[in-house]
């Protein structure tokens, strides 16, 4: 059974403040964790990021089973193929890596004679502050290389060159490393890429890879500093949960404002340019406050000018279908149209009365729209963990 490479580290937070994955993020804008930390702000995650929390569990689950760390296979959703294909993908590429031409193969060992984390914590003194899950990390004592990898769910393409993220992964597996690494790899897979490049590659020498921490340690430190500074920009404020209510970003909104409407008269192909590049960022800042505004709303906040509404109710579906076909089929009615014919179909047949008998209606949700609409304002009794956030600054 191979052996675990790292010890979980004993923390009471889920995440680092200044985590790997987050780079992008604090690296560029050093005051943003401490911005967030006093907001009290977090970011929903979304469907797709969900969804790929929940690979990333199976390709644990699947991986340990066949270092022979759990006795059963993971049991992936029958309903959902694309789980299956990722996962399966996934963990036989871990194990069973393909290589392109010329990419030096790993070693002939068994995998389980390598030393192997999965989905295990990483992190060194050396590198303060910061620490990560690392998906799969192994490396061959007999063979002297050290492998990252990082399994990535989505369709928006990732590169392994020079990702910073996975970079600091593997610096902290490389200086909490308990046997000589010759050579690094760090490896993307990407079961859903967009370009069909599901497995992308960036070999390091181990010096290379320790040339880099001085560049992070010093993105720490500006990030700690007592006046670490806010800077807006389009990588690190487009997954800033504190985004909407930014001062800095707010800047940055007036000014493509300003350039937007300014461009009609002067303008220079520069301006033309700059106004164009603060195009994305204004267009996030517009979902961004959107989505804040409903979030606060929907916790009890009272906007002025606007309110919760209720959306119309979804489609009538039905109960139980085996009670349609049961209650329906004696008519001599076809109730088959390829699936069940919906109620709105059978409705015209049967009569209003004796269809919504057989169905079940999901309340529609809310919408935040001016006082100027017609519908009755829905009114929320929770908690208000937001009610600081839009007061005017000073």
């Amino acid at each position: 059974m191979g052996s675990s490479r790292t010890q979980p580290i004993t923390t009471p937070a889920l995440h680092a403040k200044r985590s790997p994955s987050g780079y992008d993020w604090w690296g560029n804008c050093p005051g943003g964790p401490d911005f967030v930390e006093k907001l009290g702000v977090t970011r929903e995650s979304g469907a797709a990021a969900e969804w790929g929390t929940v690979g990333h569990g199976h390709g644990e689950q699947a991986a340990n089973y066949i270092l022979g760390r759990r006795p059963d296979p993971p049991q992936l959703p029958a309903g959902d193929p694309a789980m299956k294909e990722v996962v399966e993908f996934y963990v036989n590429q871990l194990f069973n890596p393909t290589f392109e031409d010329g990419e030096e193969p790993l070693c002939d060992c068994n995998p389980k004679t390598w030393t192997v984390g999965v989905e295990e914590k990483l992190a060194n003194p050396r590198l303060p502050e910061v620490w990560g899950t690392g998906d799969f990390v192994a490396n061959c004592d007999r063979h002297g290389w050290l492998r990252v990898v990082d399994l990535k769910t989505g369709h928006g393409e990732v590169e392994a060159k020079d990702n910073a993220q996975c970079a600091i992964y593997a610096l902290l597996a490389l200086l909490s490393a308990k046997s000589k690494v010759t050579r690094v790899i760090i490896e993307i897979i990407q079961p859903r890429s967009p370009t069909g490049r599901r497995v992308k590659r960036w070999h390091l020498k181990p010096l290379e890879l320790l040339e880099l921490l001085p560049v992070y340690r010093r993105a720490v430190q500006r990030s700690l500093a007592p006046d670490a500074p806010l800077i807006a920009g389009e990588k690190q404020c487009r997954y800033c949960p504190a985004a909407p209510v930014c001062p800095e970003r707010r800047k940055g909104v007036h000014r493509a404002a300003l350039l937007q409407f300014g461009i009609t008269r002067t303008y220079t192909p520069e301006d033309v340019a700059e106004a164009l590049k603060l195009v994305p960022q204004l267009k996030d800042w517009v979902k961004n406050v959107e989505s804040f505004a409903y979030q606060v709303a929907n916790n009890g906040m009272k906007i002025p000018g606007y309110k919760l509404v209720q959306k119309r109710d979804g489609n009538r579906e039905w109960k139980d279908e085996e009670q349609v076909i049961a209650d329906l089929t004696p008519s001599g009615e076809d109730l088959w149209d390829r699936k069940l014919k919906s109620p709105a179909q059978l409705e015209k047949k049967f009569g209003k009365d004796a269809i919504n008998e057989l169905c079940k209606r999901e309340p529609g949700g809310m919408v935040l729209v001016e006082d100027s609409d017609e519908r009755k304002e829905t009114t929320v009794n929770r908690k208000l963990p937001f009610q600081h956030l839009l007061k005017p600054t000073t």
